[in-house]
């Protein structure tokens, strides 16, 4: 039985290894797209935290290990994300801890631009903008539950499952620098609350 709860780990990191793959092909590629009016932004600071029901019943903010990159295009941008957070529970006698993963794609629209800061460098011909966004996005969740009482161990997993989001983005944009602050509210079978609420606050650099 105790062979089993490496298993998922294994699993998980061979995900993260393909991710990190397709991202570092997405920077590799920046250059040429850059060079066509887009832009890509890695965000290797990600604060986040989500209103979640644990499996003790109880209701509470937790955070969330988050990894994130973007590609924008004028008004439009495409958000990808992955996440992974934990929840335990229980006493000496009976302990849950529950993992989760989430891959997302979300897609923003630029609604307005906030206002604007002119550089008066003669060197840099920059400008400092705040923008406000509003997006929908969805994903697929997976979840796995290791149950233990006294010594027995066993573990539960719940599959590949859908979920649904919109999120409303404040970012701030300087040279490369990209910061964002986001809203958001989750919905799918097996969250709770629904709609499941969510902040995240993130910064990186801009190409």
């Amino acid at each position: 039985m105790r062979s089993m709860l490496f298993r998922p780990h294994r699993k998980r990191a061979q995900v993260k290894s393909k991710f990190l793959i397709q991202f570092l092909i997405l920077l590799f590629l920046s250059g040429r797209q850059t060079a066509h009016g887009f832009s890509i932004s890695i965000f290797p600071i990600n604060l986040e935290n989500r209103f979640v029901q644990t499996s003790a019943k109880a209701y509470k903010f937790i955070p969330i290990s988050n990894f994130s990159f973007s590609m924008s295009h004028q008004s439009h941008q495409m958000l990808i994300e992955h996440t992974e957070f934990e929840n335990r529970s229980g006493n000496e006698t009976l302990n849950f801890l529950e993992i989760n993963q989430e891959y997302h794609l979300s897609y923003l629209y630029r609604v307005t631009s906030l206002f604007q800061v002119q550089s008066q460098s003669q060197t840099i011909n920059q400008s400092s903008m705040f923008f406000l966004y509003m997006g929908i996005g969805t994903g697929v969740y997976n979840s796995s539950v290791k149950t233990q009482y006294l010594a027995v161990e066993s573990i539960e997993n719940s599959g590949n499952a859908v979920f649904i989001s919109g999120l409303v983005s404040l970012q701030f944009q300087y040279s490369y620098f990209h910061s964002q602050l986001d809203l958001r509210l989750f919905q799918a079978k097996d969250y709770s609350p629904q709609p499941q609420p969510g902040v995240i606050w993130r910064a990186g650099i801009k190409f």
